[in-house]
This record gives structure tokens, sequence and C-alpha cells, in this order.
């Protein structure tokens, strides 16, 4: 085993101080050490920091000052919300959908599928089954008009040509069936009749 290297140092009271030299293992050590003690005292920080922003939040014990600071700033954060740099958000809860009974004008919804959904998007969807939802409340003129321009844009996508012995509706309810058929679970009401 190497003896250590000395070194003399002489401090500013000339006192002479002759010390051993610290070794790779003693460093490693003290380094370990070291960082223990500062991850420590950095937890303790922030504990007690989280912990004061709670105390000046809750002064008067009505959090009057958290209820400030929410009202003043721009995304209702708290003090500590500030000071982290976070903020609390609300999740929505999404509606569920109402399922669609299809009442088809001429007569079976199965008759008229002529039509591979594959081609159409979610939102091609969404825009028939929007149709389809509000079409009762429409005065016959605008149902029929709004029945026509939405049975041209899928038909486009679609690539299926318009037939004289199928309506728009009844394509529409063709097109939401198989769409529904194809991507999403089998839906049938307790009559029997498709469900959207």
């Amino acid at each position: 085993m190497q003896r250590p290297a000395r070194s003399g140092i002489v401090t500013p009271e000339a006192v002479p101080l002759n010390v051993d030299v610290a070794g790779l293992g003693s460093r490693m050590i003290a380094l370990i050490i070291d960082t223990v003690i500062q991850a420590g005292l950095l937890v303790l920080v922030t504990l007690a920091f989280a912990a004061a922003h709670r105390i000046v939040d809750a002064i008067p014990g009505t959090y009057a000052v958290g209820a400030v600071a929410v009202l003043v700033t721009g995304r209702s954060q708290r003090l500590g919300d500030l000071a982290a740099g976070t903020m609390v958000i609300r999740e929505r809860k999404a509606s569920v959908p109402v399922p669609l009974d299809l009442s088809p004008a001429g007569g079976d919804v199965d008759a008229g599928r002529m039509v591979d959904p594959v081609a159409l998007e979610e939102q091609d969807y969404a825009l028939v089954r929007s149709f389809l939802q509000r079409r009762a409340s429409l005065s016959p003129p605008v149902r029929a008009h709004l029945a026509s321009q939405v049975a041209a844009a899928i038909r486009a996508r679609t690539g299926v040509a318009a037939r004289e012995d199928i309506d728009d509706e009844r394509f529409l309810e063709a097109v939401a069936v198989a769409y529904r058929d194809r991507f999403g679970p089998p839906h049938r009401g307790p009559d029997g009749r498709p469900r959207l």
C-alpha cells in the first residue's frame, strides 16, 4: 500500500500544518456524503417552501389570499401554483351520444346498403348523424335541400352514384348504418331496428 502524499500548509496566522492528502476512495466517499446532504437539504427547502405557501394561502383561515390570487391571475392560480409553475385544470365529462333510431322513410334500411364506408372519415359520419338527428325539426323544403347537399358530399367521397329508387335520406340512413356496422359495435333497438 502506498503511503498518502503529504502537504504542508501555512495558515494566515503563520501556523504550519502538515496534512495527508486524501486519496481517491476518501474523496468518493466525501462526494457521496455531500450529495446526500445536498439532496436532503433540497427536499427540506422544497417542503418548507410549499408549507409556507400553504400558510400564506390560508391566512385569515378562509384562504383569502389564495382566493384573491385565483381571482387576479389569468389562469386562476394560487400562490403555490405560481411558484411551482403549475395550474389546476378541470376535466370536462363528455356527454354520451344518445342512440339514434332510424325510421326509414321509404322502407327497410338494409335494402339501401350500397356504400362501403371505408372512404369516410369520422367527420363525414358526424355530418350524416347530425343531419339524421335534426331532420325531424326541419321544414320539408329545408330538410330535402340539406339532405341533398349532405348526400352529394358523401357520394363524392365514396364514389357512389345517385339512384332514382333511393332518395337522399334513405341513402344517408344506409351510409350511417354501414359506417356503424363497419366501425362500431352493433346496436339494435328493442324493436330490432338499427340504432346509431
